[in-house]
């Protein structure tokens, strides 16, 4: 990998070295990869100061193509056409500090990657539509900030991170998922999803015959459509009321509060939806094994 930078890098000069030059470099590589392990990194200057920490990094680099050509000055292009770069990490500690304040955060794993993309530029900027694919996984961050730092926030800033951080002092990821894609057409499609998009659930029961899980929904949160192939869904509400719907091959709803018990039937696709005041908590029985699907 060391090999594919230092050549990155000779190609950066010889855009800038021969830019009115008759020039034409290419560059191919079918696959490669790159670990590291115990890697730091340290910066100081002038009352800042930065620390970098990761455990295991890991790239890697499939079907990658460079070109760049130049006739001259007005004509020269840059092309890049790649199927696969990725880069993942763990155990990643970040300290940073200016004077008396500074941040801490603690990533369990990041993971990032750049599919399928195709950029073509050239001096007039660039000749199609750059497409790709991109796609980022965040998982059990904590985001610490030093005293001196919590203590100079304003009213309102305050009562955000009190809230986000759950009165601890640190602002804790569970899980993030992002999807961005561009096609040929121009079209942008993104998708993003946190741990806390799902419905905490707490497992009181769980045998080789049965399980027993009670739900605590947000404000408008739903479990989303799942079926579970093998096994019947009891539900009972708690608190609070909702929506549940069934759909086998025709969507039927009922409006559930305090009290309401009802099936859903294996095989069949189901959905329970806070009815928006965020106080519906739910308890389940499913028998197993019952098999789960997602639509």
């Amino acid at each position: 990998m060391k090999i594919i930078f230092n050549t990155f890098l000779y190609l950066a000069f010889i855009t800038f070295a021969f830019s009115q030059s008759n020039t034409r470099v290419k560059m191919g590589m079918v696959n490669g990869t790159s670990s590291l392990t115990d890697y730091t990194l340290e910066i100081e200057e002038r009352g800042f100061s930065a620390k970098i920490h990761v455990d295991r990094l890991k790239s890697t680099v499939r079907n990658l193509k460079f070109e760049f050509e130049s006739d001259d000055y007005y004509n020269d292009y840059f092309q890049t056409l790649g199927s696969i770069v990725s880069a993942s990490a763990s155990g990643i500690r970040i300290e940073i500090k200016e004077g008396r304040e500074g941040i801490l955060i603690d990533v369990g794993k990041f993971s990032i990657s750049l599919n399928n993309w195709d950029v073509h530029i050239d001096n007039n900027g660039p000749r199609n539509m750059p497409v790709f694919s991109w796609k980022l996984d965040l998982q059990n961050t904590e985001i610490t900030p030093s005293t001196d730092m919590t203590r100079d926030l304003g009213r309102e800033e305050w009562q955000i991170f009190n809230y986000l951080s759950g009165g601890s002092g640190a602002i804790t990821i569970k899980k993030i998922l992002g999807n961005l894609s561009m096609t040929q057409n121009g079209k942008i499609s993104a998708y993003r999803k946190t741990q806390d998009d799902m419905v905490a659930k707490v497992t009181i029961i769980k045998r080789d015959s049965m399980t027993l899980d009670v739900y605590y929904f947000k404000a408008g949160q739903s479990l989303g459509y799942h079926r579970h192939p093998t096994g019947d869904q009891i539900f009972t509400v708690i608190e609070g009321s909702g929506t549940f719907k069934l759909d086998d091959g025709s969507e039927e709803c009922l409006e559930v509060e305090q009290g309401s018990t009802f099936l859903a039937p294996a095989n069949v696709w189901h959905d329970l939806i806070d009815s928006g005041n965020g106080k519906l908590v739910a308890q389940q029985v499913t028998k197993q094994p019952s098999g789960m699907e997602k639509r």
